[in-house]
């Protein structure tokens, strides 16, 4: 049985649920402006000619695969559930993935995909929030411990952009000198670094003299070491917001390179 070349184009057509020879020619060869499916069309369906639409068939099977399928295997590789998260992961906004869902993706989309995820994760992979932020010694709600900046009036968005990110951070003493480097990777850098502006730490030392023995004036007190805690030494901070994956490298990074200047006593690895 014989068939006309418009007879083959109509049955890829309908194969391949293309509207026209444009439509069909961006399926099978990537480029609707292409001339290839009109001049099927207007030709016998010779051997030569059925050889040509099979290699255009075949290349398109083998170098395309279902968008809802990329999209599955995105989220099994990752560890991700949501389209919300598997945007974020590849620098896109939620409302294109539905798109995505519904066609086939090519090998050249996958390129251009992966492109503009590095592009994007280049440019979020370190942002500044705050930098040399003076620091607002606050009691808690609970009166419990201190807190880093105030939860209103000029403290309040700071304090909302560290509740919602992760990433590093530095204390300076009232001369702008680092003092101490952390991360918040397991939780928020608002609840990171309130934790360390609170935490005792033995070898955090500086040399004080008290002036008062058994509750009177004394004039011959001793220099001494005293531990004391990040809220009576620290007057500013810097935070970042840092990609997930690069937090630890960072943080090890600037402990390693201010290692004589800041009180954190771990040397982190690389």
């Amino acid at each position: 049985m014989e068939i006309t070349g418009e007879e083959l184009v109509q049955v890829l057509k309908k194969a391949y649920g293309a509207n026209n020879n444009a439509h069909l020619a961006k399926i099978l060869i990537g480029n609707s402006n292409s001339p290839t499916i009109g001049n099927w069309a207007k030709k016998t369906v010779t051997k030569k000619t059925f050889q040509s639409v099979l290699k255009k068939i075949l290349e398109k099977e083998q170098n395309t695969f279902k968008g809802k399928d990329f999209i599955q295997k995105l989220k099994a590789k990752h560890g991700t559930t949501t389209d919300i998260e598997v945007a974020a992961l590849l620098g896109v906004t939620p409302a294109a993935l539905p798109g995505w869902k519904k066609k086939d993706i090519t090998i050249r989309m996958v390129v251009d995909i992966i492109e503009k995820a590095k592009k994007s994760h280049a440019d979020n992979l370190l942002v500044p929030i705050v930098e040399f932020y003076p620091l607002c010694k606050t009691q808690s709600l609970q009166k419990t411990k201190f807190e880093i900046v105030d939860q209103k009036g000029k403290g309040k968005p700071i304090r909302e952009e560290l509740i919602s990110l992760k990433g590093i951070y530095i204390f300076y003493d009232s001369m702008g000198k680092a003092i101490y480097s952390g991360k918040a990777k397991d939780q928020s850098l608002w609840a990171e670094m309130n934790n360390a502006y609170n935490r005792p730490r033995k070898y955090q030392e500086i040399k004080r003299v008290s002036y008062l023995k058994n509750g009177k004036p004394s004039k011959n007190s001793k220099i001494t070491n005293q531990e004391v805690k990040l809220h009576d030494i620290a007057s500013y901070f810097t935070a970042y917001s840092v990609e997930y994956d690069f937090i630890d490298k960072l943080e090890a990074a600037l402990i390693r390179m201010f290692s004589n200047d800041l009180l954190n006593k771990r040397s982190e690895t690389i």
